[in-house]
C-alpha cells in the first residue's frame, strides 16, 4: 500500500455526547475526546468539576455546587464508559486555568493587574485581572486541578490543554508585573509543566497533549493588526482600551510572535512524550484558504491535526459538505508524516444544550456525510471521496441515486466558500467593524492580502461578479435538484431541496453582504466618491439579501 493511502495511526473525535461516541464506534476512530471545559465562560457547567481540598477557602462554594460538580462527573462518566465499550482510547480536554469561579473571589491574590503601563493609561482595563502561571503558587493550583480529574476519571490515556484560547482569564502571552521580561516560549513552559505535575501526582501513564490553538496563528494578527483596527476606526467599547494598548505593547518582546515564540517553545519540550495537535488551517472552519505553515514541524512528537467542520452543527439551516478541502488537508497531512487526524464536529464549549443540534449529526441532514467523510479520508487520504458520497447516500436512501447528485454535494462546497470569503478571505459577522476584523483575522495568511481585499473600484466590481457566480451556481443546482425530484425517493427529494435552498439563500444573503461592505469601505478608503451613483446601489443590495 503506498504511504499515502495507510490509515493515520491515530483517528480521533471530538465526542462530547454519546450519540458521537457512537459514531466514533462506527466509522472505526480509536480516540476519543469525552470532555472539554473552560471556553464559553458558563458557570458552573464550564467549571473543571473539581473539590480541591487543599484550597479551603473554596470549600463551602465548592460543597454548596456539589450537585452540579457530582452530575457534571457521572455525565463525563457515561461518556468514557461507553469509550471503553467501544475500544476507543480516552481523552479529557480543558482550557487553561478552567477553574472555578468562585477562586477568584476566594484566593484574590493569585489573579495578577494588567502590566502597570497599560493600568495607568487605560482606566477600562484597572480592574481586570489574570493568573499568571509565572507565580509558583498559580502552577501549584494547576497541578492540584489536574491531579484531581486524573483521580476522579480513572483510567483516562491523556489530558488535552489549550494554549491562549480560554475565558478562564489566563493567556500564556498576557503581560503583567510578574511575566514582563520572561519569554513566552517560557511562559508556555512553565504552563506545560504545571500540568506535567498534576499527571505525576495522579501517578503517572496520562500523556499530555497540547494543543495549539492559541498559538498557531500569523505574527500579524498579535501585533500589527491592533494598529490596523485603530487607523480603520474601532467601534464601541474597543475605541476606548484599544489607543492605550497599543501604545504600551508597541515593544516586540511584550507581543507574542509564533514565528520566534513556538520555536523556542518546542526547544524547550525537546525529547518530551508530548503529542501535538495542530490546526489544519487558521482557526476555525476555513474553506479554500492556505494551510497552516506549522502541520508537520512539531517532529519528535507525536503529530496530528484538527480538521474542524464545527459550523455545521447549524445544519441543514447553514449547509456545506467539507469533502474536497477536508481531502487537501489530509494529504498535506500525510505528506508531512503526521501521525493522526482529529476531527471537531462540534464547536468546542457548545455541546452542553441538550437541545441542541451541535453534538448530534444525525439531525444535519446531508451534512451528516463530513462525519463518514473525514472517517474514509482518516483510513485513506487518497480515498475517492465522490465514490464515498455516492454509496453514502444510497444507503442513507435505500438504492443507488444519480450519480450527479453525489458530485454536486462535493461541489456545494465551492459555493459555501465563495459566501464566507471575500477572494478568498474569510469575512463574517454582524456589523462593519467585525467585518474589517474578519478580514484582519484571515487576510495576512495571503502574502498579496492588502492588495487583493482593498476596496478598490476594480475589487468591488471583481467580488460583485464572484458574487453573482455562487449565486447562479447555487441556483442551478437547486434547479437540477427540482428536475431530478421525480426520480427521487420522497426523503431524498426533501433533503435535498431544504440543504441546497439554505446553500442559495446564504450565497444571496452574503452577496449583498459583502457588495454592500466593499462599496462602504470604498467609500470610507477613499476610492469612492459619495455620490448617488455609489449610494444608490447599498440599499438595492440590502434587498437582495432578504
Amino acid at each position: 500500500m503506498p504511504r499515502a493511502a495507510r490509515p493515520f495511526a491515530i483517528r480521533m473525535l471530538y465526542a462530547p455526547s454519546l450519540e458521537l461516541m457512537d459514531y466514533a464506534r462506527r466509522l472505526d476512530f480509536n480516540w476519543a475526546v469525552v470532555h472539554s471545559d473552560g471556553h464559553t465562560g458558563k458557570h458552573p457547567n464550564e467549571d473543571a468539576p473539581v473539590y480541591l481540598p487543599g484550597w479551603p477557602r473554596q470549600a463551602a462554594a465548592r460543597e454548596a455546587a456539589r450537585p452540579q460538580i457530582e452530575a457534571r462527573r457521572e455525565a463525563i462518566r457515561r461518556r468514557i464508559a461507553a469509550a471503553r465499550r467501544a475500544g476507543l482510547k480516552v481523552v479529557y480536554h480543558a482550557y487553561e486555568p478552567s477553574l472555578p469561579p468562585v477562586f477568584r473571589t476566594a484566593y484574590p491574590e493569585l489573579w495578577s493587574p494588567e502590566i502597570r503601563e497599560y493600568r495607568r493609561a487605560c482606566p477600562e482595563v484597572r480592574h481586570n485581572r489574570n493568573l499568571c502561571v509565572a507565580r509558583p503558587q498559580v502552577r501549584e493550583l494547576l497541578a492540584d486541578k489536574v491531579a484531581e480529574i486524573c483521580a476522579t476519571f480513572p483510567g483516562l490515556d491523556a489530558f488535552m490543554y489549550t494554549n491562549n484560547e480560554t475565558n478562564s482569564a489566563t493567556k500564556v502571552w498576557h503581560r503583567c508585573d510578574h511575566c514582563r521580561d520572561i519569554p513566552f516560549s517560557v511562559m508556555m513552559k512553565h504552563l506545560h509543566d504545571a500540568l506535567k505535575e498534576g499527571l505525576r501526582r495522579a501517578g503517572g501513564g496520562v500523556r499530555l497533549i497540547n494543543r495549539a490553538w492559541g498559538t498557531h496563528d500569523h505574527d500579524y494578527h498579535y501585533s500589527e493588526s491592533y494598529a490596523e483596527r485603530l487607523r480603520f476606526g474601532a467601534a464601541g467599547e474597543a475605541e476606548r482600551w484599544l489607543r492605550p494598548y497599543v501604545r504600551c505593547f508597541a515593544d516586540p518582546a511584550l507581543q507574542f510572535r509564533p514565528s520566534r515564540d513556538i520555536p523556542a517553545w518546542l526547544r524547550l519540550v525537546r525529547g518530551e512524550d508530548t503529542m501535538m495537535i495542530c490546526k489544519a488551517s487558521w482557526a476555525d472552519t476555513n474553506l479554500h484558504h492556505p494551510l497552516n505553515p506549522w502541520i508537520g514541524r512539531y517532529r519528535g512528537h507525536t503529530q496530528i491535526c484538527e480538521l474542524s467542520f464545527e459550523y455545521c452543527r447549524d445544519a441543514p439551516r447553514v449547509f456545506y459538505v467539507m469533502g474536497r478541502e477536508m481531502q487537501r488537508r489530509a494529504r498535506l497531512c500525510a505528506a508531512r508524516g503526521l501521525d493522526g487526524l482529529c476531527a471537531v464536529p462540534v464547536c468546542w464549549g457548545m455541546h452542553d444544550n441538550p437541545g441542541s443540534n451541535a453534538a448530534h449529526p444525525s439531525r444535519w441532514s446531508l451534512a451528516e456525510l463530513n462525519m463518514r467523510l473525514f472517517a474514509a479520508l482518516a483510513q485513506n487520504p487518497e480515498a475517492d471521496i465522490e465514490a464515498e458520497t455516492a454509496d453514502a447516500l444510497a444507503e442513507r436512501y435505500g438504492r443507488p441515486l444519480p450519480r450527479e447528485l453525489a458530485a454536486m454535494i462535493l461541489d456545494s462546497e465551492d459555493v459555501a466558500a465563495e459566501a464566507q470569503n471575500i477572494r478568498g478571505v474569510r469575512c463574517t459577522g454582524q456589523d462593519f467593524y467585525q467585518l474589517y476584523y474578519s478580514l484582519l483575522r484571515y487576510g495576512p495568511m495571503r502574502r498579496d492580502w492588502q492588495r487583493r481585499l482593498a476596496a478598490t473600484p476594480e475589487n468591488i466590481a471583481r467580488v460583485s461578479r464572484d458574487k453573482a457566480a455562487a449565486v447562479a451556481r447555487a441556483d442551478a443546482m437547486l434547479g437540477r435538484i427540482e428536475a431530478l425530484a421525480p426520480r427521487l425517493p420522497a426523503r431524498a427529494a426533501e433533503e435535498f431541496r431544504l440543504c441546497f435552498g439554505n446553500l442559495r439563500r446564504m450565497a444571496r444573503e452574503s452577496a449583498a453582504m459583502h457588495n454592500s461592505f466593499m462599496t462602504l469601505r470604498g467609500l470610507k478608503d477613499g476610492h469612492l466618491a459619495p455620490t448617488a451613483a455609489a449610494l444608490a446601489p447599498l440599499l438595492h443590495r440590502a434587498h437582495a439579501g432578504d
